[in-house]
């Protein structure tokens, strides 16, 4: 059995940004950590033609689970919900010990090893932060309360009394322990399986994470998150306004997601460094601003 692998579970839809994911991983993984890809039994035959299966394992949404949510759940498409039951899923088939989820629209951008997702032989680490980077948008940010309203009633349903907030939003490292435990001590007894409590709150990593914390299963030693996430494109803009490049992130995360679900327009494949055009704007801007300052300071010292 693997101590630690990949799992992304993607579709046909994704697959320029798979094939993006896994010239990363080819190039970054230096030691050679299994990565599992799962699709729906359909796109097998159209993966299998652009993957090579002999350096990646390619299985079925199929394989790991039977039964499936068969309508849109509220505000979110079926496809969503059932990544979701795949991703908790995953660890029954035996293939490792622990695993990190990691979205088709992510890419690496720097070397990588086992020990920066292992804190020790038994422990991964576990991806733990407040909430704050998720929303902090104007058109999300009274999104807030309704997030902290679900976890609550997570923690209300497994029995957890905890004021804090942490949980992550993705790649999360999923340890098999834990999931075996949440469905042992959790699950099983209270008679009721992934799709019950995913329908009363439909965040996967939530559930393992106020889990995770309760049980204390296994030594928890929290991480931040791996990738920055570009959740809206003016995070994007913005980043690029400040002349962030590829390397500057690199410094702080392992890797980039260009969040596919920008809206009205699709986000590129990768985050694209800032022109010299945008740096000549970027340094005048500072420049006038500093001279303002002086100025400004200069009269304010006069009247004084």
């Amino acid at each position: 059995m693997n101590k630690f692998v990949l799992f992304c579970k993607s579709y046909h839809k994704d697959l320029k940004r798979i094939l993006n994911l896994i010239k990363s991983i080819e190039k970054h993984n230096k030691d050679n950590i299994p990565l599992f890809i799962c699709v729906p039994q359909q796109d097998y035959k159209l993966f299998e033609t652009y993957i090579n299966t002999k350096k990646v394992s390619l299985i079925t949404d199929e394989s790991v689970v039977e039964q499936v949510f068969s309508d849109n759940f509220k505000y979110f498409s079926l496809g969503y919900m059932n990544q979701q039951l795949v991703k908790l899923n995953f660890w029954k088939l035996r293939l490792c010990e622990n695993y990190m989820c990691i979205d088709s629209d992510a890419y690496f951008i720097k070397d990588f090893y086992l020990s920066d997702f292992m804190h020790d032989e038994k422990n991964p680490y576990s991806v733990l932060y407040h909430y704050e980077e998720h929303f902090f948008n104007k058109e999300h940010i009274h999104l807030i309360e309704n997030y902290k309203d679900q976890l609550t009633k997570i923690k209300k349903e497994i029995g957890f009394n905890s004021r804090q907030y942490l949980s992550c939003c993705g790649f999360a490292i999923l340890s098999s322990k834990v999931l075996e435990s949440f469905e042992t001590k959790f699950l099983i007894p209270n008679k009721l399986s992934y799709i019950d409590i995913l329908t009363k709150v439909p965040l996967e990593f939530s559930w393992y994470n106020q889990w995770l914390l309760k049980d204390k299963t296994i030594d928890i030693f929290t991480h931040p998150q791996f990738f920055k996430i570009f959740h809206y494109k003016d995070q994007y803009d913005e980043a690029r306004k400040k002349t962030l490049t590829e390397a500057d992130i690199s410094r702080m995360y392992f890797g980039i997601c260009m969040n596919s679900n920008w809206y009205p327009f699709p986000s590129p494949l990768k985050y694209k460094n800032p022109s010299k055009v945008n740096l000549l704007i970027y340094n005048l801007k500072k420049a006038v601003k500093i001279k303002f300052f002086k100025i400004f300071r200069g009269l304010i010292n006069k009247i004084r």
